[in-house]
């Protein structure tokens, strides 16, 4: 199931790859996307923005509009209900857990779980909680070692100890975040004396975590991103670990130490697919926090990044995108001018002293640059239309590709939706046992 799961990803997103593996941002007009159809490109120039909008915020017409190009949008979906469909049954890995029922009464949900939640966000509690459900309860009267990895302040592992009965170790590289989490452990343990817990801080990169991990056979990871939990992942396929039971939900593929992805496993492996880091950030464009101010000043920032590459390259005669850094975002609560001044700055195009009021360019150059940051934007937005369509599709056959390196290793593994889209959209849970 796994394996066609992966394939079937692979099959799909090497024939289409013309439609997502691009970066929109670079490219100055449609014509140099020639990997494209031109009837497609054609048809996507003459969209205005109104009737973009309303093509693009309607599922339907939108499959309806790009069948031609794409008769894949249907594979895609179902490969989507699968993972679904899966989700929806029992859970068998906790239902196939050998748990001896008869010794868990001392180990039953508190009536008041909810204290826990104190001070954590809705939606973070939410995936925390469902991410427990799948773990089976801890094995009576000998609890359960489980290494809560990347643990924070090890909310994760406070839910698992006391609904689940597991002895936990939580690993936090951060000392801030470890002390936070010592003080919640005391002063939780008066609510619940059965909670066992400990923090320790350490580096999940480092040697050391191997003789860590053999101190425990339960590991888990709620998001922990990119080489953290890759290299957890490969640490459990060692045949020699402690670990027989390990849930991973993945998260931040790109932030890897790799300038190409190293696929897992020999499926990966056997790809034609050649990622980047700029490949492997597609899946994680969707996201779901944040309201309609939110979304309004990323709509700004974006007009007025691409805005001000149009005045940077006037002024140096170069013609490719060269992104910004990262900036607070009440800069863009001010005008477009004090944008370019800094902007300018912080491209060493002009001295940190020098006047907002004295730019090298005049009120009409930076209209004319804004209308031209407009459309360039409005291209941008149709070309990321394209690849929102292979977002989930790539993220499918990441997270196959780490289930299948585990599987290959002996582990009997399950691919989950734990949650829904609106509590995190990286809701696919890798769950595995020896």
């Amino acid at each position: 199931m796994l394996r066609a799961l992966f394939h079937h990803a692979d099959q799909l997103l090497t024939q289409y790859r013309s439609f997502w593996q691009m970066r929109p941002f670079h490219i100055r007009q449609f014509r140099e996307c020639s990997q494209l159809p031109e009837s497609l490109l054609s048809k996507l120039t003459k969209l205005d923005q109104k009737e973009f909008e309303q093509l693009s915020q309607n599922s339907e017409a939108s499959k309806q509009w790009l069948q031609p190009w794409l008769p894949c949008l249907d594979d895609i979906g179902l490969l989507e209900k699968r993972i679904q469909g899966m989700s929806q049954q029992s859970n068998s890995f906790a239902r196939i857990a050998d748990v001896d029922n008869s010794v868990l009464s001392d180990y039953q949900e508190p009536v008041c779980i909810k204290y826990l939640s104190s001070g954590i966000p809705g939606r973070k509690w939410q995936q925390i909680e469902l991410v427990t459900e799948y773990l089976p309860a801890a094995n009576s009267p000998s609890k359960q070692k489980l290494l809560e990895w990347c643990a924070g302040k090890g909310h994760l592992g406070r839910l698992l100890s006391i609904r689940k009965g597991y002895e936990v170790t939580s690993l936090e590289w951060q000392h801030s975040l470890c002390i936070q989490g010592e003080a919640l452990i005391h002063q939780q343990k008066k609510r619940y004396p059965q909670l066992q817990q400990r923090m320790q801080q350490g580096d999940a990169l480092s040697n050391d975590v191997s003789r860590l991990l053999n101190q425990h056979n339960t590991a888990v990871a709620l998001h922990a991103c990119g080489d953290l939990h890759t290299h957890l992942i490969s640490q459990c396929c060692n045949s020699a670990q402690a670990i027989k039971q390990l849930a991973v939900a993945p998260c931040c593929y790109h932030l890897t130490a790799d300038d190409i992805y190293q696929p897992l496993s020999k499926a990966g492996q056997g790809s034609l697919l050649r990622l980047d880091r700029q490949d492997l950030k597609i899946p994680l464009q969707e996201t779901v926090t944040g309201g309609q101010r939110v979304s309004r000043l990323r709509d700004i920032e974006l007009h007025w990044r691409l805005s001000f590459d149009f005045l940077r390259q006037s002024l140096t005669g170069e013609t490719h995108y060269k992104p910004l850094p990262a900036f607070p975002k009440k800069l863009l609560s001010g005008g477009f001018k004090e944008f370019v001044h800094w902007a300018l700055i912080n491209r060493e195009l002009l001295s940190d002293d020098h006047d907002s009021d004295n730019l090298p360019f005049n009120e009409r150059e930076m209209s004319q640059a804004l209308t031209e940051g407009a459309e360039k934007l409005l291209m941008v937005r149709k070309l990321e239309w394209l690849q929102s369509y292979f977002r989930r599709l790539l993220e499918i056959w990441l997270v196959a590709d780490r289930a299948l390196s585990l599987e290959e290793a002996g582990f009997h593994v399950e691919l989950y939706q734990f949650c829904d889209k609106a509590v995190s959209p990286r809701n696919l849970l890798i769950l595995a046992r020896r």
